[in-house]
Order: structure tokens, then C-alpha cells, then sequence
């Protein structure tokens, strides 16, 4: 077999070779690849370029090389980047899951002064909440819970719906697109690290304690907060990348 005739190096070409029968899943979870002499074989290239892609697959998480064992193939995260918004639905997509999204509860609440004073209002006012459980291939992989003044929370919410009968994979930020008025044009988002209490466990189907990846974000358009949303993902199941400049490091 030989590999794509682009000008690429050949340890990248092997490396995308051997990722796209990863992702691909044509080799599963913990199953052994082929050894780095039957990888020579197979697309005529020298150990010195195979083992410059295995350094690059298990760098990127892809394999996992055992001394004396050899390498396997691990499970492959989803890849949300944090410098660009990027669909819910393509993100997985990309990765040849069927995405779908599920609508939790829709409830009127009051604001109280966290959520209030993040969107411009009184802690006496009313919110809506809606929480929405993403998943991937039918199973849950984070859940999205968005507060928005009501007038606007009343619409979100109906598209929610709209977008679940079509067995539409969304977030929010694809429903926007079909609501007439402001649509968002900048987001604050902060990243940490913590574990699923029960509520949170029973919403994705997981133990209690596990962890989680949670991404707080204020949605604006323009200086007016949209909405205010608490995304949970599974820390097994995703990752979060970034590129950022180093000038300022060296001013």
C-alpha cells in the first residue's frame, strides 16, 4: 500500500494515515496496531519514519505505546477549539459521530444576583433556564444550562424544540440563527476543572465524581448580555485546544 502523493514528509503522511483508521475506528479502543516492522511493510517506508509518527500519534493522545507490548489505539476525544466558535454538530461531525441534542427542562426562575448581575438585571427578575443535554452516537457527553432575560429565553427556547423534532445536534449558538433581533458577536468564557455532583451525573449517565471539563460563558452582542451558560462536558470524552502568540512573553 502507498500513501497519498502529496508534498508532505512521509512520517506526516503516515501519521494521517494511521489517524484516519483511528477515527475511523477500524482500529477500536485498546486494539493493538501493527507493529512498526509491519507498518514498513505495509506502506514501504523506514522505521525512522514510522517511529517519528508514532511519537506524533501518542503526543496527540491517538495511541498509547506500551514497552514490550506494543502500541494501542485510544479513545478519541472530541476537539472543541477555544479561538474560534465552532458548532456543536460539526465538532462532532468531524469526527463521523451522529450528533444529537435533547431538551431537559425549560424553567422560569428568578434571577438572584449572580446570574442578574451578569445579564443587566435586577436580582428580582425573572430568567429562563434551559438545559440541554448534547450527545454523541446516542450517548450524553455534556450538558448546557442557559439563563436569558424572558422575552428572549421564550424564543431560544421554542427553536430548542423546533431543533430537537428535526433530530438537529445544537447548542444555543445555533439558534440564534433563526431568531430574529441581535445575534451574538462576542463571548467570555472561562475553563475549569471539577467533578459531576448527582444531579449532573444522572444527566449524562455517569457515576458521581467524574470528571468534568466546565466552560462558563456570557454571550453578547455588542456590550448587551444574551445569555449566560454553563456547559459541562465529560473530561473522558472531550478536549480543548488553543494557539495563542508568544510575543508578549518576550516585550
Amino acid at each position: 500500500m502507498t500513501l497519498d502523493k502529496s508534498a508532505l514528509p512521509l512520517y506526516k503522511k503516515l501519521y494521517k494515515e494511521i489517524k484516519k483508521n483511528i477515527e475511523s475506528r477500524t482500529w477500536e479502543e485498546g486494539e493493538k496496531i501493527p507493529s512498526e516492522k509491519e507498518l514498513c511493510e505495509k506502506y514501504n517506508v523506514s522505521r525512522i519514519t514510522v517511529r517519528r509518527s508514532i511519537s506524533m500519534l501518542e503526543s496527540d493522545g491517538l495511541i498509547k505505546t506500551v514497552k514490550g507490548a506494543g502500541s494501542f489505539a485510544q479513545k478519541i476525544k472530541y476537539d472543541q477549539t477555544l479561538s474560534k466558535m465552532v458548532s456543536f454538530n460539526k465538532t462532532l461531525t468531524e469526527k463521523g459521530v451522529k450528533g444529537s441534542t435533547k431538551v431537559g427542562r425549560v424553567d422560569s426562575i428568578f434571577a438572584g444576583f449572580l446570574i442578574g448581575g451578569l445579564l443587566n438585571l435586577s436580582a428580582e427578575e425573572s430568567v429562563l433556564k434551559l438545559t440541554l443535554i448534547g450527545e454523541g452516537d446516542g450517548n450524553p457527553i455534556v450538558q448546557y444550562e442557559s439563563y436569558f432575560p424572558l422575552s428572549l429565553g421564550f424564543k431560544v427556547s421554542e427553536k430548542a424544540k423546533e431543533f430537537e423534532k428535526r433530530k438537529q445536534a445544537f447548542s444555543t449558538i445555533d439558534l440564534y440563527k433563526e431568531i430574529e433581533g441581535n445575534r451574538p458577536n462576542r463571548i467570555k468564557q472561562t475553563l475549569e476543572a471539577t467533578v459531576s455532583d448527582e444531579n449532573l451525573s444522572r444527566s449524562l449517565k455517569v457515576k458521581e465524581g467524574t470528571p468534568i471539563l466546565m466552560v462558563t460563558s456570557v454571550i453578547y452582542f455588542n456590550e448587551t448580555p444574551l445569555e449566560y451558560r454553563v456547559a459541562c462536558y465529560l473530561g473522558a470524552e472531550y478536549k480543548f485546544s488553543t494557539e495563542r502568540t508568544l510575543q508578549d512573553a518576550y516585550s
